[in-house]
């Protein structure tokens, strides 16, 4: 069967041929589409969410809103399909202009890494008010450990 369909009406061997190959590809573009925008959504919200340690509840979408209030614009590229990392970026109007905090997001770990300074200093303030209400928490156990 499969030779005398190859052996016929060259005209609609090419034509078929065609349209499967189409369909493939559209097929492959379509699901390709579909993983790389779930991927960038996971990545986002994972940056967005993203808290230092389990005693802080700052996230990094708060922190950004509360020192710079305005239209925060995120968004996500995907660097490595193969690898699951995706660059995030926010955009946040300051008073220097709108400024891009960068981060790399492993999704195959669920870690985030900032990818530039702006990213880097936004993880280092997080951490420091981590600290911060670790050091207050410890002081409160101690005072109450004393009968204060």
């Amino acid at each position: 069967m499969v030779k005398e369909f190859f052996e016929g009406d060259k005209r609609m061997v090419a034509l078929t041929l065609m349209a499967l190959v189409s369909a493939i590809a559209f097929s492959v573009y379509f699901v390709e589409g579909s993983f790389t925008g779930a991927d960038t959504k996971k990545a986002v919200l994972l940056v967005q969410d993203y808290q230092i340690g389990p005693t802080s509840d700052e996230r990094i979408a708060r922190y950004l809103q509360l020192k710079f209030p305005g239209e925060h614009r995120w968004h996500g590229e995907v660097v490595s399909s193969c690898h699951g990392y995706v660059r995030v970026t926010a955009s946040v109007p300051t008073q220097q202009g709108v400024v891009s905090y960068l981060w790399d997001v492993d999704l195959v770990k669920a870690g985030i890494h900032p990818a530039n300074q702006a990213g880097r200093e936004v993880l280092g303030e997080l951490e420091a008010l981590r600290a911060a209400a670790d050091r207050a928490a410890e002081a409160k156990a101690a005072d109450k450990a004393a009968g204060r």
